[in-house]
């Protein structure tokens, strides 16, 4: 489940009749893909840390 379709089923009426342990498994998804994301976004950071000084990053523009 996207993230796109978590927001859209918090704004859905009817997941208000959702029973409690969907929505807990609904819930555990989410927090489940956050923790992909940031993982990727970490693992994909260190290793543009790692590359040879001079090669283009997304970090730099932070370092000022």
């Amino acid at each position: 489940m996207s993230i796109k379709q978590m927001k859209s089923l918090a704004f859905d009426p009817n997941t208000a009749n959702m029973s409690g342990s969907s929505f807990l498994a609904t819930v555990r998804i989410s927090v489940y893909e956050h923790r992909t994301l940031l993982t990727s976004a970490l693992n994909e950071s260190i290793s543009r840390r790692s590359m040879p000084s001079g090669a283009p990053s997304f970090l730099d523009a932070d370092r000022d």
